[in-house]
This record gives C-alpha cells, structure tokens and sequence, in this order.
C-alpha cells in the first residue's frame, strides 16, 4: 500500500494533470534547465542535463508522457551529448520547430572516434538543415567546412570552436579547400569563432568577409583565432549598425587592429566591449591604441558614464587593465605589454575630450607598481581619479611614495580623491595620520581646494594563517579612529576585516590581556 506521500505525490500530479495542455506545457517547461550554450565550456553538460530532464518528465504518468511527445518544441535540442538514437527521436519528434543543433564535448576526445562521431551526427542532422537556427559545432577545422553552406534560413547564431587538429583526409570530402571558415549565410546576428578555425588557412579576407555578408549581426565574439593577416590594400568600411557586443579574447593584436579600424556602428546601441591582448604580431601596442581604439573611444566614455566610472587595475608596469565599474561586461580592456602609465595617459587623452566631467576612475594596484615612485608621480598628476586602491601587501615603505605624493605640502597629488583605500594594513596609524595633516593644514593655507577624503581599512588576513607573530601587526582602536577622524579635510573613516565587510569591528576587548585583541 502506498505511503501518505507517495499518495499526496500521486494526488499532486492528477490535479496539475488535470490543467489545459497548453498551460501544463509551461509549467514542463519551466522545469526544464536553461540551455545556455554561449557557457561554451559548459555546453555538453547543459544540453545532456535537458534532454535528461525531459525523459525523466516523460515517466511521470502516461498522459505526462503522450503530452511531451506531441509538443514538438520540447524536441528542438539537438545533441552530440545525447546517444545517436536520442539524436534522431529529438529531430522527429520536433517536427517543424527550428532547432538548436550542439556537437561538441566538455572534454577532447581521441581524434579517429570524434571523426566517427561527427559524421554520424552530421549524417542526421544535415537533411534538417532548413531548420537550424542555432549551431554550436567543436571539432577538427576540416570536419567543421561546408557545414554551414546552403539553404538555412532560419539561422542566426553561429558558434564554431576548434581544438586544432585535423582529420583524415578523405573523410570529410565535401569540405571546400579554399575557404577554411565555410560561412556563406547572409541572416546571422550572433557569430562566436574561437580556436583554429581553418588551421593556417584562415585570413582577415574570410573574417572581413562574413562581417560584410551579415550587415544584421549584433554579436560578434573571438577568442584565440589564429588568423593570416593580409596586406591592407584599402581600407573598406563594414557597416554593422545592430552590433551591441564586440568581443576580441587573446587574439593578436594585429588581427584585431585589422577587424575594428573597418567595423561602423552605432555608438549608442553598444553595450558590451571586450578587448584583451597578450600577444601584439606586427602591431606595436601604442599604435593599437591611436589606431584602432581611437575610433571606439565614444563606447569606452559612454560606457564609463552609464556604469558610474570605471577602475584601471595593475600588478606591474606591463599591464593595462581598465574596466567598468561593477558592470565589466560593459567595457574591459586588457592590454599586456602596452605600459601600465602609457595606458592611464591614453586613458585621460579619452575622457579629456569630454564635454562635462562625469563620474571618476577608480585606481587598484599592488605592492610592485606602489613601489615604482616614477609611475605613483605620474598617475598622482592625473584629475578624475576618485578612488584609489592600494593593496598592502609587501610593507609599509612599499606605500611611502603614495603617501609622500598624497601629502606633497605645494603641489598635492591625486587632486580629485574622494577615498582611498587600504587592503590588508597591519601597521600603525602614524604614516596616515602624517600623510592627512601635510594634504589637509589644519590652517586652510593648502594650495588647492582639495575634496574631503573618506579612509578605508582593513585588516590583514589573521596572523596565525601568515604566520606573523602578533607583535608584529598593529592593533587599530577606536580612538586612533576617532582621532583620524578629527583631522581637518577627513570625511570619514571605516575599517574592518578584510574577511568581513568594512566597517565590521576587526577588534575586540580580552579581559586576560586587558587590552584590545585581534578579533
């Protein structure tokens, strides 16, 4: 005899059952996972999770299971993550609806069986090619060719990955040798290349090409292509006035040079824009940024006003990093190698060419650059700097010259800082304290009219996990604070743990060392 809750369990199921088709349709769908392929990485997983779900659905009662059937666009994913079998019940069972074709797997597998595999995947799915509307496709270059050639008129996003290796000749016959992408749609909106797509065939021609054959695209992403750059003979503009996502992960810097100097858009319609460059070709990184970034620099200053500023980052002198502030899909520029002063300098032409001044740029840098005083002076001269981030980690002379620039008695630095911030302090108070009387005189006799500085602290990790005797770090108490917060030009000041959020009390009062402790 039944439990009490597999009956419940049994009675739930008769009464949602009992619903109209089209509305229990919704509630199936809503517990199918979200099949998200653009977490290309993630993609085998997600499409296997659905089809899954979906069977599992269909062993709930007979009705549950006549219904699924018979509703024609709970079948419309197609995957190489499901058997063979399964491959062909989704493509009958979904009749009409357009499909969203995936091959590919989470994991390389041995070169002969992809080829096998792909094959009788592709055996299946090509005679319904009238009813792609998305394709993702990971395999061989030479395996990928002329898979995306002739009538698909419902196709609009397109993502082809490639590990880079290569088939046996002779099992892909169709493939067409001179031209390695193998796109002739004309209806794309959403295009994701990633990998070696043609092997050493691939040139800007083939890119260039594809752009100006999908004058509706709205996304275009590009990651690790290896691309022949070809001699520019004359540039020719590339019309894209739906684009809003642009895209270039580690690619060179020639490649990419090459791509954005041709592309047009909108500057209004733009709302994410990714560049990031490890590796430079025959481009020089100061001439990427007068070259092709100068024709994009609206998007970055729309970008930074719509986010509430944006934050420069740096580890060391070789990196630019400049991203939007709480948003980075909106912008994120990741440029090694191009200086990390030559690109604030560049940063600050951009937003000098702005009719009002906007929202500030936050700064983050750790020990290595803080102890470059050359690169603290310059970024110290710079306006629009709101907020600055130090992470100190190294020790206290690492901060000297950012204090020493901070509290230049005739010339200030940093003259529009609102907050300054200081991650993992484990000294004494003295050094800020010192730094806050010579930019604040408690006269007013200050050269400049400088705003009021917020202060924020916090602590270091506990010393037992660095392995620091107590003796070494400094208690910070509350009438250090109090008496910080008193000084002329102070707005205020908030510290913590860095585990915690700051302004949580980072100590605590021990009744056996009748003192203030680390709590």
């Amino acid at each position: 005899m039944p439990s009490p809750a597999t009956r419940n369990s049994y009675d739930s199921v008769d009464k949602i059952s009992q619903l109209p088709n089209e509305l229990l349709v919704t509630f199936l769908k809503l517990a199918l996972p979200e099949v998200d392929i653009m977490v290309r990485f993630l993609a085998s997983g997600v499409c296997w999770s659905y089809v899954a779900r979906l069977y599992a659905l269909r062993q709930v009662s007979t009705s549950w299971r006549d219904l699924v059937d018979g509703t024609p666009n709970l079948w419309s994913i197609v995957s190489s993550a499901t058997p063979i079998d399964i491959t062909a019940v989704c493509l009958s069972r979904s009749k009409t609806c357009p499909l969203l074709i995936h091959y590919g797997s989470d994991e390389a597998p041995e070169a002969s069986k992809e080829q096998e595999s792909f094959l009788q995947f592709s055996q299946l799915t090509i005679p319904h090619r009238h009813r792609w509307a998305i394709v993702w496709l990971n395999a061989a270059p030479d395996l990928v060719s002329d898979q995306l050639r002739g009538a698909m008129p419902l196709l609009h996003t397109v993502i082809l990955h490639s590990r880079g290796w290569k088939a046996t000749p002779g099992l892909n016959p169709g493939a067409s040798p001179e031209t390695s992408l193998g796109i002739d749609i004309t209806s794309l909106h959403h295009v994701e290349l990633y990998g070696e797509l043609g092997g050493d065939g691939l040139t800007t021609e083939h890119i260039l090409g594809v752009l100006r054959e999908n004058p509706l695209l709205e996304v275009l992403e590009m990651d690790r292509l290896k691309v022949q750059i070809l001699p520019d003979t004359m540039l020719t503009p590339i019309s894209l006035l739906r684009l809003r996502t642009i895209i270039f992960r580690w690619c060179k810097g020639d490649f990419v040079n090459h791509i954005l100097r041709q592309i047009q858009t909108s500057v209004d319609l733009i709302d994410e824009f990714l560049i990031a460059i490890h590796h430079w070709g025959t481009v020089a990184p100061i001439g990427f940024l007068t070259d092709a970034l100068a024709s994009w620099s609206p998007v970055l200053k729309k970008a930074h006003r719509t986010c509430n500023g944006s934050t420069f980052s740096a580890d060391d002198l070789r990196t630019f990093f400049w991203k939007a502030r709480g948003a980075e899909k909106a912008f994120h520029c990741f440029l090694f190698g191009l200086g990390a002063v030559t690109g604030a300098q560049w940063m600050m032409d951009v937003f000098g060419q702005m009719d009002e001044p906007g929202p500030g740029i936050g700064i983050e840098f750790r020990s290595r650059i803080l102890r470059n005083a050359e690169a603290i002076r310059t970024f110290g001269s710079m306006d629009r700097i709101t907020t600055f981030e130090a992470q100190a980690d190294w020790n206290e002379e690492s901060l000297q010259t950012l204090f020493q620039t901070l509290g230049n008695p005739i010339t200030p630095g940093f003259p529009c800082l609102k907050t300054l911030k200081l991650k993992d302090w484990r000294w004494g108070m003295e050094t800020i304290v010192e730094m806050l009387q010579a930019r604040f005189p408690e006269n007013g006799t200050g050269p400049t009219k400088l705003p009021k500085l917020t202060i924020e602290l916090s602590s270091a990790t506990p010393w037992w996990l660095l392995g620091d005797p107590p003796t070494q770090r400094q208690i910070i108490d509350f009438r250090t604070v109090i008496r910080m917060s008193s000084l002329n030009g102070v707005e205020q000041v908030r510290f913590g743990s860095a585990g915690g959020n700051v302004g949580m009390l980072g100590v605590v009062w021990s009744d056996e060392l009748l003192g203030p402790t680390w709590g």
